[in-house]
């Protein structure tokens, strides 16, 4: 994304829209604007390898968040984050803010439910990236290998079926093109359903995106984790379903999956390990490439909420037929620093 840094404007406007929205209902008494943040930082030094530049390295924020959230009412929430990344710039080469979520969560819409409208959470890897824990270190796999977005522009739904149950729902209609306006008539759903047992989830997941002519898209997803006072363990898998965007019109269908783990040790010290197999089309068995990933770090906690985390990380490329030439291995090493922020 381009363009001039929103954040003063964007940050001025909500403080203003929800101060005359809470003088209007009467409701100011519900709280003061709350205001957060977090920020990821590295240095990083790619040792190897075909997909990075080898020798390259450099000091980073890799992500940098800023959240105001007002209670309107009893029933009635609105949340505002702005991101900047070292991904969108702007006209000048300058880490660019824009919109991560904008939302009003109406409370208890149904038995156990909220509804969300505006820019909110989608269900891809919400829960995954709760297990897995390390989002500072690397996302999870859904969202590393492009497939979706963290938030979208339409409405949800998301509560539990029933009080005391242990299954819930997370029901998301939207446009499918995640922060960035809409460009097209298609529409695309989310359906998750979060079943919770003792300290373990299963989650299943599906989405269903239209494209243009017969391009259509769907997932199938699933995850299953166990998460203890002192570690926690998962493993999350999927297949993506290009309709006919494959070689000679057959469906394309990315596959893969991540297992992955984490746990804390004595004074302030912890560990985690990932590794992912991912295959761009499990369709074809002649071309391209299945990737295999490799991720160990340990975690230091100076403070509560401030993590430093030297890691390295192995990509291999394994060629489907004998005719494509070898790729080096991507190995990038870091130095991973996280941070959390609360007024």
């Amino acid at each position: 994304m381009t363009g001039r840094p929103a954040s003063p404007a964007i940050l001025g406007g909500l403080i203003v829209c929800i101060a005359a929205a809470s003088l209007a209902t009467g409701s100011m008494a519900a709280g003061p604007t709350r205001f957060s943040g977090q920020a990821f930082a590295d240095y990083f030094y790619n040792l190897d390898g075909s997909g990075v530049v080898k020798n390259d390295n450099g000091f980073q924020f890799r992500r940098i968040y800023l959240t105001a959230e007002h209670d309107l009412s009893e029933r009635i929430t609105s949340r505002l984050t702005l991101e900047a990344d070292n991904q969108a710039l702007t006209l000048n080469g300058k880490s660019a803010e824009f919109v991560k979520y904008a939302y009003l969560q109406f409370k208890n819409v149904a038995p156990g439910g909220d509804l969300f409208a505006g820019m909110s959470s989608t269900p891809l890897w919400q829960d995954a990236e709760a297990v897995w824990g390390y989002r500072s270190v690397e996302k999870t796999i859904l969202d590393s290998r492009g497939f979706g977005t963290a938030s979208d522009i339409g409405v949800a739904m998301k509560g539990v079926f029933g009080q005391g149950s242990p299954a819930g729902y997370h029901v998301m209609f939207a446009n499918g093109n995640g922060q960035k306006p809409e460009n097209d008539r298609s529409k695309k759903g989310y359906v998750a359903i979060p079943i919770h047992f003792r300290k373990g989830i299963f989650e299943p997941l599906a989405d269903y995106e239209g494209g243009p002519g017969d391009l259509d898209k769907y997932t199938l997803k699933a995850l299953l984790g166990w998460t203890e006072d002192k570690w926690a363990v998962g493993l999350e898998g999927f297949r993506r379903t290009n309709l006919d965007a494959g070689p000679g019109g057959d469906d394309a269908t990315p596959t893969g999956f991540s297992l992955f783990g984490r746990a804390k040790f004595d004074k302030g010290w912890g560990g985690f390990a990932r590794f992912d197999w991912y295959d761009p089309n499990s369709n074809d068995d002649t071309a391209g490439y299945r990737h295999n990933y490799v991720l160990a770090g340990l975690d230091f906690t100076p403070a509560p909420d401030v993590h430093v985390m030297p890691n390295i990380s192995v990509e291999n490329y394994d060629g489907k037929s004998s005719a494509l030439p070898d790729l080096d291995k991507d190995v990038v090493a870091r130095i991973t620093v996280s941070f959390n922020y609360k007024d």
